[in-house]
C-alpha cells in the first residue's frame, strides 16, 4: 500500500511540476539565488526568512537556471516527507494510521503545489516531521545520539524558516506536561542550543530593513490555513478566486474541505499530544496575527503533515472503513483537476514574455513586481526590463537584484507589461498593439509622434 501511494504522489508530483510558470515567489528566489553569497546573504537578511534554502538554490543555479532543475529540491524533499511520515505515526501511532496519514498527505492538494515550487517550504516541511520524529525517539531514549539528531534536524529547520521556532512551545508543553525519561531542565538546555545558533542571524536581521509581510489578518489567514491542505490555493492561485470555479466543482472543494475538517475535529481528542503541536503554534500565530501581519496560511503550510495525522486519527476511529478511501479520492480528485485544469494554471508570465520577442523594442516596462522579476528569469539579457512605478521591496534588495523606478521620458517604442485593473498613464505615447493574457496586459507603445 504504502509503494502505491508513494508512486501515486510521485506521479501528481511530476505531472504537476510544470504546469505553472515560474512566478514572482519563484522568480525573487532565482534572483537571490545567482547572487555571490556574501550579496545573497545580505537580500536574504532583508528577506523573511532565514538563508539554508537560498544557499541550495545558489548552488544548484551554476548547474542549471532551469525552472524544473530549480524545484527539485522541493519536489525531492516533498516526497522524503511521505516517507518520513508513514514511518513516524508507524511508530508512534500504528501502521493503519500511518497508512492513511501518508495516503492522504501524497495525493494532498497543498503538498503537491509545495512540491513544484522552487520556494523553501517543501524543504521546511521535511525538516518539522524529522523534527518531531527525533523529538519523540528523545522522549524515549534521550541518549547522546537522539539528541545531536534533534538539534541537527531542529538547527536545518530554523535556517531554512522561522516558523519552526513555534513547533519549540508545544514541544515544551509536551515535556513538561507528561511522564517521560527527559527532565524539563535537561530539555531547555538541549532546546536552546539550536536557538543559540540561530542568534547571529537574528542579531543581524533586526538591524536590517525588511520588505513587508503579505500576510492578511487572522481573520483570512486562520480559515485558510484549515482548509489548504484540502484544496490549496495558498500560492499563485489564491483561495479568492474559488468562488468563481463552475458550482460543481466549487461544491467538490466545499464538500471535501468540510468533511476532512471535520475529520479533524474529530481526531483532536484521539491523541493527548500531536494536535497540541499543530494548534499550539496556529494559536499562536492566530493572536499575533490580530494585531501584526505575521500570520502566512503559505508559511503555516508547513505543518500540513501534522494536520493529516489528526485527521487520519478522525477517521480510523470511525468503524465505517470507507471513510479514508472516500477521503483519499476525494483529494486525489481535486489534485487531478487542479493539475489539469487551466484556471489553477496562475498567470501565464512565460507566454506573455514571448509576446515581446514580436518587435525589434528591447525596453519592457513593468508597473508591477508581480511581472517584473518574472519577466526578468524569462527574458535574455539583451532585453531590458524596467519598473515605472516605485519597488515596494526594501532599498538594499532592489540595490542588490534590481528593480529601481525608471522614468519613461526618454523612451521611444517600448513594451508595456500591466496587471489588468492597474492601467498606467503615459501621455506621450499611443498603444499600437495590445495583447492580453489572463490577468496581464502586454502593450506595444509608441510615441505619438510618429
Amino acid at each position: 500500500m504504502l509503494l502505491l501511494v508513494f508512486l501515486i504522489g510521485i506521479l501528481f508530483r511530476l505531472l504537476a511540476l510544470n504546469f505553472h510558470d515560474f512566478w514572482f515567489d519563484e522568480a525573487i528566489t532565482y534572483h537571490f539565488a545567482r547572487l555571490p553569497v556574501k550579496n545573497l546573504l545580505e537580500v536574504v537578511l532583508a528577506d523573511n526568512n532565514p538563508p539554508l534554502y537560498y544557499l541550495l538554490i545558489h548552488y544548484l543555479v551554476k548547474i542549471s537556471p532551469d525552472e524544473l532543475i530549480l524545484r527539485l529540491p522541493s519536489l525531492l524533499a516533498n516526497l522524503l516527507s511521505i516517507l518520513a511520515l508513514y514511518h513516524f505515526v508507524k511508530t508512534k501511532i500504528d501502521k493503519r494510521v500511518a497508512t492513511v496519514s501518508a495516503s492522504l498527505f501524497a495525493v494532498s492538494p497543498l503538498s503537491i503545489y509545495l512540491a513544484t515550487e522552487a520556494r523553501l517550504h517543501s524543504l521546511a516541511l521535511l525538516f518539522v516531521t524529522l523534527i518531531i520524529n527525533s523529538f519523540f525517539k528523545l522522549l524515549t531514549k534521550p541518549s547522546p545520539v537522539n539528541i545531536a539528531i534533534f538539534i541537527f534536524f531542529t538547527t536545518l529547520g530554523l535556517y531554512t524558516q522561522y516558523y519552526i521556532i513555534l513547533l519549540l512551545l508545544p514541544l515544551t508543553y509536551i515535556i513538561y506536561s507528561t511522564k517521560n525519561h527527559l527532565t524539563f531542565g535537561k530539555w531547555l538546555t538541549i532546546a536552546s542550543i539550536p536557538l543559540l545558533t540561530l542568534v547571529p542571524w537574528l542579531i543581524l536581521s533586526t538591524q536590517t530593513p525588511h520588505s513587508g509581510c503579505w500576510c492578511p489578518n487572522t481573520l483570512l489567514s486562520l480559515p485558510a490555513s484549515l482548509v489548504a491542505p484540502t484544496i490549496a490555493g495558498v500560492g499563485n492561485v489564491t483561495m479568492r478566486t474559488f468562488p468563481n470555479l463552475p458550482p460543481a466543482i466549487f461544491a467538490l472543494f466545499l464538500t471535501t474541505s468540510l468533511l476532512t475538517f471535520v475529520m479533524f475535529v474529530k481526531g483532536i481528542p484521539k491523541s493527548k499530544v500531536l494536535p497540541a503541536i499543530y494548534l499550539i503554534p496556529l494559536a499562536a500565530l492566530s493572536t499575533a496575527g490580530l494585531f501584526f501581519p505575521v500570520f502566512s496560511p503559505k508559511a503555516f503550510s508547513i505543518t500540513s503533515p501534522i494536520y493529516f495525522i489528526i485527521v487520519s486519527l478522525g477517521i480510523t476511529s470511525f468503524s465505517k472503513k470507507y471513510l479514508g478511501p472516500l477521503i483519499f479520492l476525494l483529494l486525489t480528485l481535486i489534485s487531478a483537476i487542479l493539475i489539469t485544469n487551466p484556471f489553477f494554471r496562475g498567470e501565464k508570465l512565460k507566454e506573455a514574455s514571448e509576446i515581446t520577442s514580436q518587435r525589434s523594442a528591447k525596453i519592457i516596462a513593468h508597473t508591477s513586481i508581480l511581472t517584473y522579476y518574472p519577466f526578468r528569469y524569462y527574458l535574455p539579457e539583451h532585453r531590458k526590463n524596467i519598473m515605472l512605478t516605485a519597488n515596494p521591496l526594501t532599498e538594499k534588495t532592489v540595490n542588490l537584484i534590481g528593480g529601481q523606478k525608471e522614468s519613461a521620458g526618454n523612451l521611444n517604442d517600448f513594451w508595456l507589461v500591466e496587471k489588468r485593473g492597474s492601467e498606467y498613464t503615459l501621455d506621450n505615447f499611443t498603444q499600437a498593439e495590445i495583447f492580453a493574457i489572463g490577468d496581464i496586459s502586454v502593450k506595444f507603445m509608441v510615441g505619438k509622434s510618429k
